[in-house]
């Protein structure tokens, strides 16, 4: 199925768009960070961890400032995205032999575990803010640290890596690379995107075979996190629905890799995935799980 799918729009190897391929306007508002001097992001953990550096958003917020200096060429958010790519190289470490990964040094209590973590999405999109940062300066250091990034993707889970399976076999690049397994949809495209820039950009023969499995998980395995009448936000055994801004990032990612892989499966979805998010009778519903939600883990956080 996948191999039906795969239909590059730009089908030259060494050339990447520099515009990324999600539009954060109306579902990230990047003012509401700490910023240090050099200008990148730090997210408030609250009381017990406070300000931290994630990699996740730092990366996020060089694309948004790369696709907005694309717009308007103003310098001081190319200058910004650089900055975020620097701070990426010069964070990058050793997780395990041959994988080297952002790592998070703090427990995901929601989700049971208690020790330090890495991400699919925090590798995938650093991946994509690298090698267009490349593209504009050409610095080896940017590709040196783009492959490896790639690298956390060649392992499973239980190997220091990011890669989990379904029970079926289909792969999914885990958001919270964790024993706990739990597959957030919108992290795993977010990394989907990096594993495509990557095997784009390089021609890589293994991480294009790893784009098909990661798009064929999508394509035969959507109703997992779809409840007929709104979306999940991963496969936890605590059944979280996504909020409202994430169901509309769902239906972003699903018209952009519509766009990328010309993909009618993608468009009939994120159409799905919107009516949800419109129709009157679904936010009720949503709305009652989400009270239902907060009830039951209100003590619990990550």
């Amino acid at each position: 199925m996948a191999e039906n799918l795969i239909a590059f729009k730009n089908k030259k190897i060494g050339v990447i768009p520099l515009s990324y391929y999600i539009d954060w306007t109306g579902l990230e508002d990047f003012r509401a960070y700490h910023f240090d001097a050099e200008g990148i992001p730090r997210v408030d953990y609250g009381s017990k961890l406070g300000l931290q550096y994630n990699a996740i958003t730092t990366a996020q917020y060089g694309l948004f400032q790369l696709k907005e200096w694309e717009k308007e060429k103003q310098t001081d958010r190319l200058n910004s995205a650089f900055s975020c790519g620097e701070w990426l190289m010069q964070n990058i470490r050793e997780w395990r032999p041959s994988i080297k990964a952002w790592v998070y040094d703090f427990g995901l209590v929601f989700y049971g575990h208690s020790g330090a973590w890495i991400s699919a999405m925090a590798q995938g999109e650093a991946i994509s803010l690298l090698i267009r940062l490349y593209q504009l300066q050409p610095r080896q250091e940017f590709l040196n640290t783009a492959k490896e990034a790639f690298a956390a993707f060649l392992y499973n889970v239980e190997d220091g890596g990011v890669c989990s399976y379904l029970k079926n076999g289909d792969v999914v690049f885990e958001e919270y690379a964790t024993s706990a397994e739990v597959h957030v949809l919108n992290g795993h495209i977010f990394a989907l995107f990096g594993v495509h820039d990557y095997a784009a950009f390089f021609g890589d023969k293994a991480a294009t075979e790893l784009e098909q499995r990661g798009v064929a998980t999508l394509v035969g395995n959507w109703k997992h996190w779809d409840t007929g009448y709104w979306c999940r936000y991963d496969l936890f055994a605590k059944k979280r629905l996504a909020s409202t801004m994430y169901q509309e990032l769902h239906v972003r990612q699903m018209r952009a890799l519509a766009e990328l892989y010309a993909a009618d499966e993608f468009f009939r979805l994120a159409d799905r995935w919107q009516g949800m998010l419109k129709n009157p009778v679904n936010r009720v519903r949503w709305f009652l799980h989400k009270v239902f939600e907060k009830l039951t883990i209100r003590n619990q956080a990550f």
